[in-house]
């Protein structure tokens, strides 16, 4: 399966966790998980902004996603990234207006990416992207303390309390440049929630939804890029 996780290096993770024991049994150690797709001649990637089909208005979502997205990529290092900075100086004007519209899907046509040295062209879509904030009241107690020092509940005040959630989702497809009809990657939905509860909470809407969206993004990057993690191993 395509979203099927692999553990490279097994050598080296051997021996690691070998010299480990040695050392003093130490029971954590970095690990590097590798997309089943991935190959080494993949080295560089075109990211195009993602298409916005959910309710949003106003700024695209998908311009959002990718600027996130395209600097999740450069922090991971597995690829070079070419994004729409780069495409301006790479592309003539008519095939960059098309590339950055943000209708780019797995079906478009390629062509116009020949002379950019990438091997495959990340597009997607956001399908939802929204946010809501709810109010109720709740009737919070009062103490106080008998003459003895008992504590009892005087009587009940109304406190008001607001709920901020988010909802991000998203999809992506890694196509292949040589062979676009069988792409690396085609991303199962990835949808990411995030809320804030309190009087007040710790995040508006907006901070809900910027927090929805990078975990978003961190999951989609940890599908299609070596990951380093970290696993404890038993003496």
């Amino acid at each position: 399966m395509s979203s099927k996780r692999i553990l490279s290096h097994h050598i080296i993770i051997a021996l690691l966790g070998l010299c480990a024991c040695i050392g003093g049994c130490d029971k954590k150690m970095w690990v590097y998980d590798t997309p089943t797709f991935y190959k080494p001649e993949l080295k560089s990637i075109v990211v195009l902004p993602f298409r916005n089909e959910s309710t949003a208005t106003g700024q695209n979502p998908g311009t959002i996603i990718v600027d996130k997205l395209v600097a999740a990529l450069r922090a991971n290092g597995t690829y070079t990234v070419y994004s729409r900075n780069e495409l301006k100086t790479l592309m003539d004007d008519q095939d960059l207006q098309l590339a950055l519209s943000g209708e780019a899907d797995p079906s478009m046509d390629i062509s116009k990416f020949t002379n950019i040295n990438a091997q495959a062209i990340l597009v997607g879509a956001v399908t939802t992207y929204a946010a809501t904030s709810a109010n109720r009241t709740e009737q919070q107690p009062v103490y106080a303390y008998t003459r003895k020092g008992k504590q009892y509940i005087s009587h009940y005040i109304p406190k008001q309390f607001t709920r901020n959630e988010a909802n991000v989702s998203l999809t992506a497809t890694l196509i292949n440049k040589r062979d676009p009809d069988n792409p690396y990657y085609n991303s199962p939905p990835i949808t990411k929630q995030a809320f804030a509860d309190g009087s007040p909470p710790q995040m508006d809407p907006y901070g809900c939804t910027a927090y929805a969206s990078d975990l978003a993004v961190q999951d989609l990057v940890s599908r299609i890029c070596i990951v380093r993690r970290q696993i404890k191993i038993k003496p």
